[in-house]
């Protein structure tokens, strides 16, 4: 049996659907092997799921993604069930529903490049990403 086998069908398609959502390409498995950027701890039977770092994909390619992610046999399971379609949907939606409070729980200001600011009011953080 291989550790992808050891994933529940539900948490299969959560991933896909989550990379689909996300435009990550970066977790493949074929046949000659891959990257799945997945961990599987034997203890606990647990998923981790790592590597995010190529989210948000502009040149995202979908037929590359189904034929090469890690659970892209799941594809059917969601895409073409009207009913876990709206589920996902709605999952979705909930999420980007909260993403202002998540944002602001976890910075007080978010700057880009060089020109971050010292200046930040008490109690608050700041992130600074710099492009390299």
């Amino acid at each position: 049996m291989t550790t992808r086998a050891l994933v529940g069908a539900e948490q299969s398609t959560d991933v896909l659907v989550f990379d689909w959502w996300l435009h990550n390409e970066d977790r493949h498995l074929t046949a000659l092997g891959g990257n799945p950027n997945l961990l599987w701890d034997v203890q606990t039977e647990q998923l981790a799921v790592i590597d995010h770092n190529q989210a948000f994909d502009p040149s995202f390619n979908p037929v590359h993604f189904l034929e090469s992610h890690v659970f892209g046999y799941c594809w059917n399971r969601v895409f073409t069930d009207l009913v876990e379609k709206a589920k996902y949907l709605e999952r979705m939606d909930a999420v980007l529903a909260d993403l202002n409070i998540a944002i602001s729980s976890i910075v007080g200001s978010i700057c880009v490049g060089g020109g971050c600011s010292s200046r930040k009011s008490k109690g608050s953080r700041q992130i600074c990403v710099v492009w390299l």
